[in-house]
């Protein structure tokens, strides 16, 4: 009588998860760039509402850079630097314009609390004049 199939006890994945997994792995492999466009397009539209065509525009008018810094990107996934953040307001969901991710982290960090922020430039300030 044939054995069988018996996962190993640390997989936290049925076979069925398996099988999905490799078939999401295979489809994303299969249509690559098709993939990433479509999926691109869909999380702007849905989230900002906005087509990568209006992304590109903004991001040319922001010269490429960090609206706050006026750097370039350097945060990484998956060993790619990211696209720059589309930054907006989470109570009127007005875009504001395009954010690096250090920046963007340090505005939610702060709340987008203006009052925050500018107790933080005055501290940063105070000990920047005793050097």
């Amino acid at each position: 009588m044939p054995s069988k199939y018996i996962p190993h006890p640390k997989s936290k994945m049925t076979s069925e998860e398996r099988k999905q997994q490799q078939k999401a792995s295979w489809i994303k492999r299969r249509l690559g760039v098709k993939w990433l466009i479509s999926t691109r397009r869909a999380h702007l539209k849905s989230k900002y509402g906005i087509t990568p065509e209006q992304y590109d525009q903004m991001l040319k008018d922001h010269d490429g850079v960090c609206a706050i810094c006026k750097q370039h990107e350097t945060a990484s996934r998956a060993g790619k630097i990211k696209l720059l953040s589309v930054d907006h307001s989470h109570t009127t969901k007005q875009i504001r314009g395009l954010l690096c991710d250090n920046c963007n982290k340090a505005l939610g960090n702060m709340h987008e609390n203006i009052e925050r922020l500018k107790n933080a430039i005055e501290y940063l300030s105070k000990y920047q004049q005793e050097n």
